[in-house]
């Protein structure tokens, strides 16, 4: 855990007793309520601390400064469950004055976020204070409690089988409770939705025009470069499943789409070559940051107003792949978060009729796809 910490870097603003107090893994204790049912236990107790009007015993949820885009998300998610077990008040308080930007202008090797920006908060850039309480409201304040990076991680690090499920009872079970706790502590911004609805809209009427019936859509998220936690699942995976959901979706006048995400230059390359751009779509028509090799996005420095642009990709990538009737994924955040986004928008789909994922290994293949 030192490495991580040191790799990924951790925010290390003043947090001095009595004002504030820094707490060890001993002092926080084991991960506890993974299942399910954790979610109505949690959400109970969040929300009775959020009715207190004072900001004593805020607890500020921190993340890794350099990681991907939906870490932060995760570290929050499982600090809030840690507070909210504990009847305490929790704030997203990730790591100010982290942008590259700045932290270049400091003359250090540190970290940087490369998806934060000199002028905004790392966290409120994109999503909606959480119930109302904004980092802002509590530094300085009285009697704020952080978990250090170890004691963070401790909570953090078992709940990553949520995230890469690695069998169907393990999926249905964090996902019920992940989709729970996306849909009321990770709330996007209003305008970050609003122009991923633009975008869908763009892209589809680009393909099909006012012609009824609506299209059929396939999410494809692939996942390259510098992915490690579980292997990398190339384009020759996914083409059979695609060949399928286009051959048995495509009938009469209605047309088969496919919509592309993926930060891998080559795959998307691959994809595009193989079904053209008529029937792939992509977010800003394939103009968006991709990288090659085991380069990776998050590791990019950012700086002039870059940081919340590449920040946002990610966030449109999400909820457009999120809008698709059918997703095609390995173990990623991104699209995991995809399948949070769905369950709690559209409510009762079941994510794994919405979902095939390769990283499962006692899922069946889609009835499409058979």
């Amino acid at each position: 855990m030192p490495r991580l910490c040191s790799d990924h870097g951790w925010p290390h603003a003043p947090c001095a007793p009595p004002s504030c107090v820094r707490m060890s893994v001993r002092d926080a204790g084991r991960p506890r309520l993974r299942s399910s049912a954790v979610a109505d236990v949690v959400l109970q107790r969040a929300r009775q601390a959020a009715r207190h009007s004072n900001l004593t015993g805020v607890v500020r949820a921190r993340s890794f400064v350099s990681d991907g885009f939906w870490a932060r998300a995760h570290f929050v998610m499982t600090q809030g469950i840690w507070a909210s077990l504990r009847g305490a008040r929790f704030v997203a308080d990730l790591h100010p004055h982290a942008d590259c930007e700045t932290v270049r202008a400091t003359a250090t090797t540190a970290p940087c976020d490369v998806y934060a920006d000199a002028d905004s908060d790392p966290w409120e850039a994109y999503f909606e204070p959480i119930y109302g309480l904004r980092a802002a409201d509590v530094r300085g304040g009285n009697q704020t409690t952080e978990l250090d990076c170890a004691a963070a991680l401790a909570q953090h690090l078992p709940d990553t089988n949520g995230v890469y499920p690695r069998t169907m009872a393990q999926a249905a079970s964090y996902r019920a409770r992940n989709a729970a706790l996306v849909s009321e502590w990770i709330r996007i911004r209003h305008d970050v939705y609003h122009e991923a609805e633009l975008e869908w809209r763009r892209l589809v009427r680009a393909r099909i025009g006012g012609r009824a019936p609506t299209p059929a859509v396939l999410g494809v998220h692939l996942r390259g470069t510098d992915k490690f936690i579980t292997p990398k699942v190339g384009p020759e995976r996914y083409l059979p499943l695609i060949d399928a959901f286009v051959r048995n979706h495509e009938q009469g006048p209605r047309t088969a789409l496919i919509y592309l995400a993926t930060d891998d230059r080559a795959y998307q390359q691959a994809i595009v070559k193989r079904y053209g751009e008529r029937r792939v779509m992509q977010l800003m028509d394939g103009g968006v940051a991709r990288a090659a090799g085991d380069a990776a996005i998050w590791k990019r420095s950012g700086g002039g107003g870059a940081g919340r642009r590449l920040g946002v990709q990610v966030l449109l990538e999400t909820i457009l792949l999120s809008r698709c009737d059918h997703l095609l994924k390995a173990s990623s955040s991104v699209s995991e978060f995809a399948v949070y986004l769905k369950m709690g928008r559209d409510g009762g789909v079941d994510a794994a009729d919405f979902a095939y994922d390769f990283g499962i290994r006692d899922q069946a293949l889609p009835p499409w796809a058979t």
